[in-house]
């Protein structure tokens, strides 16, 4: 982190050329023969591409994320097509086990073998291999067998969520479900909602982990799961075939993708209904404790539920068994209620590419948005996380300057009409771009106040104060960039400094006025890592222990400069950069009972 990375060219394996070249005809097919939103949906679902338009964050807030994760799921929905297929045409089952394992091999290299793919494929292998042997294997023995072999390969995955979110949801279909049927099935309201408790004993595995790294649970995922993903897997069937057909015979493609069309219109429409339905449950990330209890209450509860075969009776309990609970969750509830519902700011650094837009929430549902990225950047990335997180008014928009890269999202968001804003904060240095006529234009439309930010100007919203160091009442010059407005936030003892593009000139300037008042814990780094600010005497003077870069992947402005990468890890403040990272987000919380404060960051995952 902070350090400059030196990127060469390599050599790519003939297996790595063989699978990119058949993604891509694949994907070629799909984007040929179906609408675009529909072919990225799909192609999401398919092959767990995430393209930049791809709406993640619905498919999060209905809890159907697992559908772009692709796991064992999407291994069934494959297998299904292959074995109904033999069947057509009268193939025994042994023949197609063991035509099966290609199948899966093909899978594994097509979708990226990732660990939950992985997962999947090694424990639909072993069952092959022991019904070929006709050796029984029972499926928590795969499990375990399965987690060894991809640790043994690629020991880093014991740090990825994925591969634990993967084992989690398995291990509730295996373990926990056969309980449930063990103890319920007599009773016909197990008997008729098999498929619902099957994917509620999943969705309660990976509860505790989702409400650690995300803050959140959709609480009506069980019901949505019901419906949407036997609909995905209809699409991601039929889509599979189209793929297929298409690289043989074109309009068989285009005559079933017309079809799908069909399909997965119905079932984005579907699930944009249950993400506008309330049930999305938010709460600050459980601590470790909070979720080694629950999966300890889930053990219990799951072993209370076996009987013994001695006594033939529940081996544990009820009142024993809830006593328990209620033990464990005085405990938990204790700890969590002191730790972790104190009141949090949250900061966003959205993934816009070469651009910035940054949204801090303060406690009491107070919401700052700071620049807007370019116009596509709102659509793509600002927009659906605004409607995902319940966001419908904004408390201010700061412009810090009129540049396309900062103005042009929240032109958009204006023209868009969708969410509202209260009042607007500028440098007031104008532009004689369309672009900035067409901000003033919405501005007086929709009557929004529109402030001028002048340095010393103090503003306090909710718990947060937002004090204005750039630009100075009189401006240095023309220049957009060092008239950036400049804006320090405070937050129970956490300082975070913005610094739009400000470069070299307008930061000796504020060394002079501010000095030690420029000291923060968190800094934006100016300009996107440019070279022409972020000095060392400005590190120096700010000490700050995060740096965020907001950059696009490979922009032609070579950003962030080498020369600013090493002053960072000069000054030691670890760097984070949208580039790698994508969206990032900043929980700061204040310090209590002499802990410190503490700013925990969240991110995309490495790309």
């Amino acid at each position: 982190q902070g350090k400059p990375v030196v990127q060469g060219v390599g050599k790519v394996s003939a297996v790595g050329r063989f699978v990119s070249y058949w993604q891509d005809r694949l994907i070629a097919v799909g984007e040929a023969t179906l609408p675009p939103e529909a072919a990225t949906i799909l192609h999401g679902m398919l092959l767990g591409r995430r393209e930049p338009t791809l709406p993640t964050l619905t498919f999060e807030r209905v809890g159907i994320s697992h559908l772009l994760s692709v796991s064992g799921l999407h291994l069934t929905f494959w297998l299904g097509l292959f074995w109904g297929v033999g069947k057509i045409f009268s193939l025994p089952d042994r023949l197609l086990g063991v035509l099966a394992v290609p199948v899966v091999a093909l899978f594994l290299m097509l979708t990226g073998g990732s660990a939950p793919a992985l997962r999947a494929g090694i424990m639909t292998l072993l069952a092959l291999f022991g019904d070929l042997m006709h050796y029984r294997t029972r499926g928590p023995q795969l499990l375990v067998l399965a987690a060894f072999i991809i640790l043994l390969l690629r020991p880093l995955e014991i740090f990825a969520l994925g591969f634990w979110l993967s084992f989690a949801a398995c291990a509730g279909i295996l373990i926990i479900y056969p309980r449930w049927e063990q103890a319920f099935i007599a009773y016909p309201w197990f008997a008729k909602g098999r498929a619902f408790f099957l994917s509620l004993a999943a969705q309660l595995m990976v509860a505790p982990l989702i409400a650690k790294y995300y803050g959140g649970f959709p609480l009506l995922a069980p019901f949505a799961n019901l419906i949407l993903v036997p609909l995905g897997g209809v699409a991601v069937q039929i889509g599979l075939m189209a793929a297929c057909s298409g690289l043989v015979w074109m309009p068989l493609a285009r005559l079933l993708n017309a079809g799908n069309t069909v399909v997965i219109n119905l079932f984005w429409s579907l699930t944009n209904f249950w993400a506008g339905l309330p049930g999305y449950l938010t709460f600050p990330p459980w601590p470790w404790l909070t979720v080694g209890a629950s999966y300890g209450v889930m053990a219990l509860l799951t072993w209370s539920l076996t009987v013994n075969p001695v006594t033939k009776k529940r081996r544990l309990p009820l009142f024993y068994f809830l006593l328990t609970i209620a033990l464990i969750a005085l405990v938990v509830t204790g700890y969590y209620l002191i730790d972790d519902l104190a009141p949090q700011l949250k900061v966003v650094f959205f993934d816009v590419g070469q651009g910035d837009a940054i949204l801090i929430s303060a406690p009491g549902e107070r919401h700052l948005l700071v620049d807007g990225g370019e116009a596509a950047a709102y659509t793509r990335e600002i927009l659906p996380y605004l409607q995902a997180q319940g966001i419908r008014e904004l408390d201010l928009i700061v412009v810090t300057h009129a540049h396309e890269d900062h103005l042009g999202g929240i032109v958009r968001l204006l023209e868009d009409g969708r969410i509202q804003t209260a009042q607007i904060l500028e440098s007031g240095l104008t532009h004689t771009t369309r672009l900035y006529q067409r901000f003033l234009e919405q501005v007086l439309a929709k009557k929004i106040p529109l402030h001028q930010g002048v340095r010393g100007t103090t503003l306090q919203v909710g718990e947060l104060k937002v004090v204005i160091l750039n630009p100075p009442a009189t401006y240095m010059d023309e220049d957009l960039n060092n008239n950036s407005l400049v804006l320090l936030l405070g937050y129970k003892g956490v300082r975070l400094l913005l610094t739009g593009d400000l470069e070299a000139a307008a930061e000796r300037e504020l060394l002079t006025v501010y000095g030690e008042g420029l000291r923060a814990n968190l800094l934006k780094v100016a300009h996107h890592g440019s070279d022409t600010g972020t000095g060392s005497r400005w590190l120096e003077q700010i000490r700050p222990e995060l740096g965020v870069i907001s950059v696009g992947a490979a922009n032609a402005f070579g950003h962030p400069g080498v020369a600013t990468l090493t002053r960072l890890a000069e000054a030691e403040a670890k760097v984070y950069r949208t580039d790698q990272a994508g969206r990032l987000t900043m929980m700061i919380r204040p310090g209590r009972f002499g802990r410190p404060a503490q700013i925990r960051v969240e991110s995309e995952g490495t790309r």
